[in-house]
Order: C-alpha cells, then sequence, then structure tokens
C-alpha cells in the first residue's frame, strides 16, 4: 500500500508540474483507490503466472521509470503466492530505485535454477545510501532470507539480487 501511495504521490506531483489537469484527476482517483485496504479478492486473486503480475506491477510504474524487462518465454508454474511475493518484491524494488534513487531507468531480469528464481533489479540512480534498514529490507527478508544484497553499480545506480527458494 505504501508503495502504491508513494507512487501515486509523485504521479500527482508529476502531472501538477505539467499541468496536466486529465491526468492529475487520474492520479487522485488512483490515489484515493490505494487509499482502501486491500480487499479479500486481493490477497486470495493473486495472477495465475509471473509473467501477469510482473506486467502488472511494471505497468504502474511505466509512466514514472523506463522498465526493461528480461524473463524465460516458458517457465514452469508457480504457487500463487509465490508469484505475489514476486510481483511485492518488484513493485518494493521499483519503488525503491525510484524514490530513494532517483532513478529513471531500471533493468529487471528473471532466471531460474533447479531450485531458486534470480530477481534482479538494476538502476541507473544514485546508488545505494547508508541509511538504516527499512519495510522493503524485512519484505526481502522475509522473501529471500540471506540470499539477496544490494550493492552499489560501477558506474552509477544500484543492483538488488535476490535468489528466491522456488516451492
Amino acid at each position: 500500500i505504501q508503495s502504491r501511495l508513494m507512487a501515486s504521490a509523485i504521479g500527482l506531483e508529476s502531472a501538477g508540474k505539467r499541468g496536466d489537469v486529465k491526468a492529475l484527476q487520474k492520479e487522485a482517483k488512483t490515489a484515493y483507490k490505494n487509499l482502501k485496504l486491500p480487499s479479500e479478492k486481493y490477497f486470495s486473486n493473486p495472477e495465475v503466472s509471473l509473467k501477469a503480475e510482473v506486467e502488472k506491477v511494471i505497468a504502474k510504474w511505466n509512466d514514472l521509470i523506463e522498465i526493461k524487462l528480461k524473463m524465460p518465454k516458458t517457465m514452469k508454474d508457480l504457487a500463487p503466492d509465490l508469484v505475489q511475493d514476486i510481483g511485492n518484491v518488484i513493485n518494493e524494488g521499483l519503488s525503491n530505485a525510484f524514490r530513494h534513487g532517483i532513478a529513471d531507468q531500471v533493468k529487471i531480469a528473471i532466471t531460474f535454477t533447479k531450485a531458486e528464481m534470480l530477481v534482479v533489479i538494476e538502476d541507473n540512480g544514485m546508488g545505494p545510501s547508508n541509511g538504516s534498514k527499512g519495510l522493503g529490507s524485512e519484505w526481502f527478508d522475509a522473501i529471500a532470507g540471506s540470499k539477496w544484497e544490494l550493492t552499489k553499480n560501477a558506474k552509477a545506480g544500484a543492483t538488488l539480487t535476490l535468489q528466491v527458494n522456488v516451492r
């Protein structure tokens, strides 16, 4: 919810600066919807496929960040809760890249081994700061345990890498 509200706030600010009344009204409606708690249906009906879930998340950010996605064309079926978890991880990674890193370009790569899924989110922002860990870190811990890291890129930005056990 926090990430969606932050995206709405940034969208409102951007539309306001451009003087785009239609976009401003659209973002205001979206922000209002985001204030509501997710319905039971949201938690019990995640997207069926990982591809659909990832595309749904990316669609929320497309107006704010240029996103390139690389993932296998065919994948084994994943548990619905894992699909939703990966969507949430990607949403949090995009939110952090945009809010904290002030990134405007992000590359997302998803690959699989027999036992794990590797999710890599690379941005062109300012790179990680030495701030304290927040809710995002706790979320990454819950999904990947100790198998995640946030590193500074050689030129600019940061790379978030998570190794997630495939159930």
